[in-house]
């Protein structure tokens, strides 16, 4: 009994290997021209996306090269893409909030210029996330509780 797919030769894989390695090459070129041209058009990019920029690939790069176990460099790099995008989230709604008179109730109550609210968001996220948790425990799917049911 024959199981899986068809054998790939390795020298497919390793064709495929270097077409990709050529592709993030071209494209790891291509950004720096971009950023110059853009840059001498008065488009400055924010020094924020830079530093997030290379703080992701420097971190990503330790998680991976320095971090004896594959499993905790995982983990790691995990936790501090979360905490950069769930920052960039606070930034993004707290200017919201400033700009946009629209904007009511919860939301510009969680997102109003507060230290302590900072706390508040950080319980309402782990409280999100430990949604996931409490489902297994309890023994209820909830995977469609949004759905209309029809």
């Amino acid at each position: 009994m024959r199981r899986g797919g068809p054998f790939i030769p390795p020298a497919l894989l390793r064709a495929g290997q270097q077409g990709l390695l050529a592709l993030a090459f071209a494209v790891s070129g291509v950004f720096p021209v971009n950023f110059v041209r853009m840059w001498l058009q008065g488009k400055r990019p924010s020094p924020i996306k830079l530093v997030l920029l290379a703080t992701s690939i420097s971190f990503w790069w330790y998680c991976n090269n320095i971090v004896a176990s594959v499993l905790v460099g995982i983990a790691l790099f995990e936790v501090f893409h979360d905490v950069q995008y769930l920052s960039l989230v606070w930034i993004y709604n707290r200017k919201r909030v400033e700009s946009d008179s629209s904007i009511g109730g919860f939301m510009r109550f969680v997102f109003r210029r507060s230290g302590a609210l900072v706390g508040v968001y950080i319980g309402l996220i782990l409280a999100y996330g430990g949604l996931s948790l409490s489902k297994s425990y309890v023994g209820i799917d909830a995977s469609n509780v949004f759905s209309p049911g029809w």
